[in-house]
Order: structure tokens, then C-alpha cells, then sequence
């Protein structure tokens, strides 16, 4: 027996050894695909479907200059560049705007998949693809060469595609469209949510309704019209009003408007452009830099790609430069599926990676896919599935030389609605609304969600020549910060999608009213101030509330009143004043609209009371003095302000946390969660920030600015462009966050790439 335990355990003891042995040659065989997954950095590349050759050097931070003879290079080289460094992003937007996620990520991908498949937004993509002209295909077709050609001069597939046990698929011309569609959902994906909560607000309150929906803030700089007068305090708050969530797992957190600050300052001659767009964070970062060079057209731009599209997104030709903000106007419409809408239905295959494939019955109509929903069945009206919504228009900025040119080029863009910001080399300044815009001047029921199946409320896309623009205005400076620009008739015709309260649109005019010049560095600075004057109206009204010492009180009032004295009006990373107020405005948002945000949310996702009133701040402040809708249980809003208060000092430690402690950075690659041991590689480090979304400086965890750029056209050389992490998606990589360190910092990085440190020739088959 004893010999046998012996035997026994000998054998265990070699099994153990054999085991570690393989886990050692597994992970060593891993180590090396992982690395083989790098790109080639220097010598030269043979590559198939190049006509010619190119040249790519990058810099120290491995910013690539893109140098070629033609257009069909030059995108061949951006393509090549974007599938070594970017592939699984590219493919992750792709799939996620036709749904076909589940394909690449399992399971975990059926619910977008099904909420998105409902678009044949793939077919719609092939569709476009048919439309374009011929400048533009040649342009698409070089570009998705270039892609493939670079994905399969990896030597080994991207990491991504070892841990999820699958290969990366050829990249096709279409699905540089459906990556124009996935922006789209990004921009313009919460208005369903929006519209829907505002439809139910109005069925239910009517009374209350023009006063919980407000058409306007104290805060509005518009270009043009007059900002409307409030409307009246009703007598008497809704039934819901004062309800806390019932269900705190389905509040939605303060995660900022998906948009942008930008801006523009004419002074002594030189224009100049300042634009930070915020968006999620997350690694890779959103943005690819680049400078891309044809010597034939004598074309040289810098700025920004996305990976996936063959266009320089945002950036200067030395002629002008452009940036973007999201414009929020009226994008989307429910409409009333009743008898004499029209439906079909058919039925698409959700296919499933290491799963069995699901179906999804799909229902149609001409005004979109046609859904159920509490309120009953109803079709989505978007303006992404009209005529003309996907296209690659924008790349005429390219070779745009003037403010007029370029405004005419943004009005044919097919991308989501946005705010376009140009200045040029002359000076001039200039804004217009730039992509597929809904033509409401005919629409009968704008106010109403959702409205009636009638050719009154079927809009078409407006025209190019009914956009509105603005052209060096007489106090030299555009500001756009998601704001409403509109309250004139313009404005009635394109309507509001849930613009911003306009906080920071009005600070940064107050700041650009004083500038008496344009300077780079100055601009900078300015997108990075992080003075808080919504926070300081609040503090403003809690020491109103504290003014009064009561009897016996908790010392801990005093404390209080202290530390909201002590505030500097900054959201700085080591104020413990500014994270008490920002844990007390999320306290009585939830206090006051936690149970509605329950009911909305149950009845369609992403139907919250913050999306159908971003402005829901002016909202509670004009009601503090209003007696009637104090909430139950309190004697007086200052009462249940004392109370609020200090439920919220408790949260925060009695006051010791900073807010630093609570806005840490967070960006994490997609994978992270699904890789728990080695999960954190795949994560930025934790470091405290300062700013807020109310702020100039917005700056959370996993939302912020997703790059900083400040140009004047045709002084790139003192142009700033910087950028959250790195060039590389690959964690490997010396790229991948040598970028962090000074972004969060607030240190400035160049526009133009640095002086090369690496070569890459790539040759056609037939280059000798």
C-alpha cells in the first residue's frame, strides 16, 4: 500500500511538472503571437493592390507621415497603418452599427445586436456604397487595400483575436460606411430615449409639461433669435415628484453630453480654432493622428482619422482647419404604427461566436423599424436612414481653400448632424450646421412624441442651401459647447434635441470676450480651466439653506458651512468643497426624479428625465422657492436641502473626500473585464482629475475629451493636438500610453509629427 502512495504520488508529483512545462510553452507560444502581432516599424513592405509606392515615417510617439504621389496611395497607407495599429476597433464598429457583434464577442454582443440589426443599417451601407461618386469609390477602394494589405502583413492575428478563439474577417469598401453609421448611434443614440420620456411626461402631465420641459436656460448664447421667457411655475407638482428610485441599479450616472467645446477667435488678422470633443474613453483611444502628403495635388493635412474611414476627420490643410461639436437638433421621431402604416416582416440570423446562431424577427415600414413598447407599437423615424445620410462628402475640406468653400463642403457631408467650426489662412472665421439634417418646416407635430402616421410628419432631408451659417460675426468668435445656436425660425425648422444647459458655452464667451489676440498657448489654456459656475450657484443656495444656525443642531452643520465658504469655485482634483456639491446635485436628482427615471427606463431603455431636460438644473433652481412642490415630508425646500445635505456629507466621509478620490481615471480596452488576471494591462493607471461635466474642462473617468486641438491654418508648427493615450492598440506597444503621462498633466503635444525615428517603404507587386 505504502509502495502504491509512493508510485502514486511520483506520478502526481510528474504530472504537476508536465503540466507546469506546458503551461510554461502555452504561455511562452502566446508571449510570441502576442508579439508577432506588432507592426513592422522600419524597412520595406510588399504589398498587393498598391499602384505605386508610399512612404510612412513615424516620430518618437509614433505619429505617421504619410507621404505619396496620389490620392490612392496616400488612403492605401492610412488603411495599412489603421489595420496594423487599430484593427479590432475598426472591426468592433463595423459590427456593432450593422449588429453583428455577437459574431465577433459571443453572447455578450446579442443585445446590441438586436437592438441594431433592426436598422439593415449593412444593406443600407451597400446601398450608399452604389450612390457614391467616382472620386470617393477610387478613394474607398484604395483605402480598404490598404487595410487588408496591412492585416495581413501582421505576422500573427491581432491580440484580441486569440482571446476571443476567432480570426479577423477582410475589411470591405461598405464597411467604411457602417463605421459613419456607428457614429451615428454614438451621437445621436439617446434620442430615442429622449423623445420617449418627453412623449410619456406629456401624456401624464400635461399640466406640468411646458415647465418640466424647458426650451431654454440663463445660460444660452445664441447666434441667433432671442432666448424664450420661462414658463410658469405650475400650482401643484406630478404625482411622482419627490419619488427616490425604488431601484438604484437603474439610475442613470451624470455621464456627460455626448458633444464638445469649440471655437473660433478672429484677432488682428488670424483666426484661430479650438475644439475638444468629448466622447467615451477608452483604449485605444478614439482618434488615430496623422499627416498625410500628395505631391501631385501638393496636399499636405494633419489632424485627426478615425480607423475605419479614409477621411482626415478633423484637422488644418494649411489653407483652413476644421472641428466638430454635436449639434443636438431634432434627429429622430416616434410615429404611431396604426392600421394604415404599411409593415413587413422577415426574419435575419444573429450568428454567434463559440455559440449557436439566434433568429430575430424584424418588422419594416417606410418610416423605420417598427417596435412594441408599453405606449404601444411604433416605428422609429431617424434621419441616419434617409437619402444621402452615409457618404464621404467631407472629404471635399480637403482641398478646401476658404471659409465659404469649406461650409459648403460640411453641407453635403453624410455624417450625424454637427456644429462645423472653420478658420482660414485669411482670417475669416465661419459655422455651419454640417450633415444629414430633418427638413420639420412641414412637419405638423413637432411638440408631439410620438406623432401620427400622416405625409405632414414625413420629413426628407433639408437641403444644403437651407443650412443655416455664419460668417465672421461682428464680435469676431463662434462658440458652440452643444448649446442651442437657434431660437429663431431656423431654429423652429431643425428643432432641439436635447442641447446642452449651456454653462460652458457662456463661460467660455465671457473668456473670449476679453482675448485681444489669438494665441495657441492662451486657447489651451482655456480648455483646460475648471471653473465650476453651475457648482457655485449651488453652493450659493446651500449656504442660503445653512444660513440660519438652528437650535441643537448637528455640529457637523458648521462643518459644512466652512468648507462651502472655504470653495475656490474650481472642480479641482483636491477640493473636498467641490466633491460635497457634486455628490448633493446627484443626491437630489435622484431624490426628486429617481422613481419617474424607474418608470421611464422599465419602458424603454435609456429613457431618463435627465435626457428629456438637460436642463433640468434651471428647472430645480427656479422651484426653490416654490412652496408647493417641496417635497413630502418636509416643512420647506430649505428643510429638505438640510436634510439632503446631510445624507450626502455622510456619503463623503464628513467632508474629508476629495474629489479626485471619486473623478480617477478609468480607460479601459474592451477585453479588460473578460482578462481578470492580466485585466489590468489592459486599463490606464488610476490618477485623481480635476474638472467635471459642467465645467470647460470636462474630464470624468471614462468620458472627457477625447483629444485637445488648438490651430491657426497655416501655422501648424505651433498647432497643438493632444491626444488621451497612444497611436497603438496594442498593449505591447511602445504607442499604446506614452501619450497618458502628459494628458493628464495638461502639457500640450505638437499637431505636426516630430522629427521620424522609423521608416517604412511599401511597394506595389509590381515596383521593382
Amino acid at each position: 500500500m505504502v509502495k502504491i502512495l509512493r508510485r502514486t504520488g511520483k506520478i502526481a508529483l510528474m504530472t504537476m511538472g508536465v503540466i507546469a512545462v506546458l503551461v510554461v510553452l502555452a504561455g511562452a507560444v502566446a508571449g510570441v503571437a502576442l508579439y508577432q502581432s506588432l507592426p513592422q516599424r522600419e524597412g520595406t513592405q510588399r504589398v498587393s493592390g498598391l499602384n505605386g509606392q508610399a512612404t510612412i515615417q513615424r516620430d518618437p510617439r509614433g505619429v505617421p507621415d504619410i507621404s505619396a504621389s496620389n490620392s490612392q496611395q496616400a488612403w492605401f497607407a492610412l488603411g495599412f497603418l489603421h489595420a496594423q495599429d487599430r484593427f479590432f476597433q475598426m472591426d468592433l464598429l463595423r459590427r456593432s452599427a450593422a449588429g453583428e457583434l455577437a459574431e465577433l464577442v459571443g453572447k455578450s454582443g446579442l443585445t446590441l445586436d438586436r437592438q441594431r440589426r433592426i436598422f439593415q443599417l449593412r444593406a443600407q451601407a451597400r446601398h450608399a456604397l452604389s450612390q457614391l461618386p467616382a472620386s470617393q469609390r477610387q478613394r474607398l477602394t484604395g483605402y480598404t487595400a490598404g487595410v487588408n494589405a496591412g492585416l495581413h502583413a501582421l505576422q500573427s492575428r491581432p491580440f484580441e483575436y486569440w482571446v476571443l478563439r476567432t480570426s479577423p474577417q477582410p475589411w470591405h469598401e461598405e464597411d467604411s460606411l457602417l463605421v459613419i453609421a456607428a457614429m451615428y448611434f454614438d451621437l445621436q443614440g439617446n434620442q430615442a430615449g429622449r423623445e420617449y420620456a418627453r412623449g410619456w411626461i406629456a401624456d401624464n402631465n400635461a399640466q406640468q409639461q411646458a415647465f418640466l420641459l424647458p426650451e431654454a436656460s440663463r445660460w444660452d448664447r445664441p447666434l441667433a433669435g432671442s432666448v424664450p421667457a420661462a414658463a410658469a411655475i405650475p400650482t401643484s407638482a406630478p404625482a411622482w415628484w419627490g419619488q427616490a428610485h425604488v431601484d438604484s441599479a437603474s439610475a442613470l450616472p451624470d455621464e456627460g453630453m455626448k458633444g464638445s467645446n469649440g471655437w473660433l477667435l478672429s484677432r488682428n488678422g488670424k483666426a484661430i480654432l479650438a475644439n475638444d470633443m468629448h466622447l467615451g474613453l477608452g483604449l485605444p483611444g478614439i482618434w488615430y493622428q496623422a499627416r498625410i502628403n500628395q505631391s501631385t495635388q501638393k496636399r499636405s493635412l494633419t489632424g485627426i482619422t478615425l480607423p475605419g474611414l479614409p477621411l482626415l476627420l478633423s484637422g488644418s490643410n494649411g489653407h483652413i482647419a476644421w472641428g466638430f461639436t454635436n449639434s443636438y437638433v431634432d434627429t429622430f421621431d416616434w410615429v404611431v404604427a396604426d392600421k394604415t402604416m404599411k409593415t413587413e416582416t422577415h426574419t435575419e440570423m444573429l450568428r454567434v461566436n463559440q455559440g449557436k446562431s439566434q433568429t430575430l424577427t424584424l418588422r419594416s415600414s417606410q418610416w423605420g423599424p417598427v417596435v412594441t413598447t408599453p405606449r404601444g407599437d411604433m416605428a422609429m423615424h431617424w434621419v441616419l436612414q434617409l437619402p444621402g445620410a452615409l457618404n464621404l462628402n467631407l472629404a471635399m475640406l480637403d482641398d478646401a481653400e476658404s471659409v465659404p468653400s469649406a461650409l459648403a463642403a460640411g453641407k453635403q457631408a453624410g455624417i450625424p448632424a454637427q456644429n462645423l467650426l472653420v478658420a482660414d489662412s485669411q482670417g475669416n472665421i465661419g459655422w455651419t450646421l454640417a450633415g444629414t439634417l430633418a427638413d420639420r418646416s412641414t412637419a405638423g407635430e413637432q411638440t408631439r412624441s410620438p406623432v401620427r402616421a400622416s405625409a405632414e410628419n414625413r420629413w426628407q432631408p433639408l437641403p444644403a442651401a437651407a443650412h443655416p451659417q455664419a460668417i465672421n460675426p461682428a464680435d469676431g468668435m463662434i462658440v458652440t459647447a452643444n448649446n442651442r445656436l437657434l431660437f429663431d425660425r431656423q431654429g423652429e425648422r431643425l428643432g432641439d434635441g436635447g442641447a446642452d444647459i449651456g454653462v460652458r458655452a457662456s463661460a467660455i464667451t465671457q473668456r473670449l470676450t476679453k482675448q485681444t489676440d489669438a494665441d495657441e498657448k492662451q486657447m489651451y489654456r482655456l480648455q483646460l480651466n475648471d471653473e465650476a459656475p453651475l457648482a457655485a450657484v449651488w453652493r450659493d443656495w446651500l449656504l442660503k439653506s445653512l444660513a440660519n444656525p438652528q437650535q441643537g443642531e448637528d455640529p457637523a452643520y458648521e462643518q459644512m458651512r466652512s468648507l462651502l465658504r472655504q470653495w475656490n469655485g474650481h472642480a479641482d482634483a483636491d477640493s473636498t468643497g467641490y466633491a460635497l456639491i457634486a455628490q448633493w446635485r446627484d443626491d437630489m436628482y435622484a431624490s426628486i426624479f429617481g422613481g419617474l427615471d424607474n418608470t421611464l427606463s422599465q419602458q424603454w431603455p435609456q429613457a431618463y428625465y435627465r435626457r428629456a431636460n438637460p436642463r433640468w438644473d434651471e428647472t430645480m433652481l427656479a422651484l426653490m422657492n416654490a412652496e408647493k412642490w417641496v417635497p413630502p415630508g418636509s416643512a420647506d425646500w430649505q428643510a429638505w436641502t438640510r436634510s439632503t445635505l446631510a445624507d450626502s456629507w455622510k456619503k463623503r466621509d464628513s467632508g474629508k473626500t476629495r474629489w479626485g478620490e471619486i473623478n480617477r481615471s478609468d480607460y479601459a480596452h474592451p477585453l479588460a473585464k473578460a482578462l481578470p488576471v492580466v485585466g489590468h494591462y489592459l486599463r490606464s493607471p488610476s490618477v485623481a482629475l480635476s474638472g467635471d461635466n459642467n465645467v470647460i474642462h470636462v474630464n470624468r473617468p471614462r468620458f472627457g475629451a477625447s483629444e485637445r486641438m488648438v490651430v491657426s491654418p497655416g501655422e501648424e508648427s505651433q498647432a497643438i493636438l493632444s491626444l488621451p493615450s497612444g497611436q497603438s492598440g496594442h498593449p505591447l506597444s511602445r504607442w499604446w500610453m506614452d501619450s497618458f503621462p502628459a494628458w493628464v498633466r495638461g502639457e500640450a503635444q505638437p499637431m505636426l509629427p516630430g522629427p521620424p525615428a522609423y521608416q517604412l517603404g511599401l511597394k506595389g507587386d509590381e515596383v521593382r
